[in-house]
């Protein structure tokens, strides 16, 4: 490390009240301060940002989250606002007070439930998911993955088995 860098001052504004008195100062702080003072805000931010991408599939079937440019993305990214207007263009229905709360917490935590479930699932596995929500056919599903159809069938029925043994409790 420079020595240049390690001498650097960073100026950080304090600001609070003793005694119904405020006090409003700038202070000079070292480099390790500033960053020990910046660091959990710093984190929330990148987490906030990384939570409001969108999910996509590698080539190799795996799925991480989107690293391009969110400004000019035209996918609905799960962490951002949704106005009525665009609920309303994408053919979603407005907000009905008279459902059921129950059923929603239950369909909320079921939702959780399995996306805990695809997030710990082999690649393998993950790509027939990713072929099934993507809508593939099956044979194009097992072409793309390298499977004969057949057992492209076979891994499918049992993963899908193994999904509903998992997800038993949330009926």
């Amino acid at each position: 490390m420079e020595e240049n860098n390690t001498n650097r001052e960073f100026f950080y504004r304090v600001h609070f009240t003793v005694c119904d008195e405020t006090i409003d100062e700038t202070v000079i702080i070292s480099e390790e301060v500033y960053r020990t003072i910046m660091r959990p805000g710093w984190k929330e931010k990148r987490q906030a940002e990384r939570e409001s991408r969108c999910m996509e599939t590698t080539k190799t079937g795996r799925i991480r989250r989107c690293r391009k440019d969110c400004s000019k993305c035209d996918k609905f990214r799960s962490g951002t606002p949704y106005s009525l207007e665009q609920m309303q263009e994408a053919g979603m229905d407005a907000i009905d007070h008279d459902a059921d709360v129950e059923e929603a917490i239950m369909y909320s935590e079921l939702l959780k439930a399995l996306m805990d479930i695809l997030d710990n699932l082999d690649p393998d596995k993950r790509a027939i998911c990713q072929a099934i929500m993507d809508d593939k056919d099956d044979r194009t599903a097992a072409a793309d993955l390298g499977y004969v159809q057949s057992t492209y069938n076979y891994k499918k029925r049992k993963l899908l088995a193994d999904l509903k043994n998992r997800l038993s409790k949330y009926r």
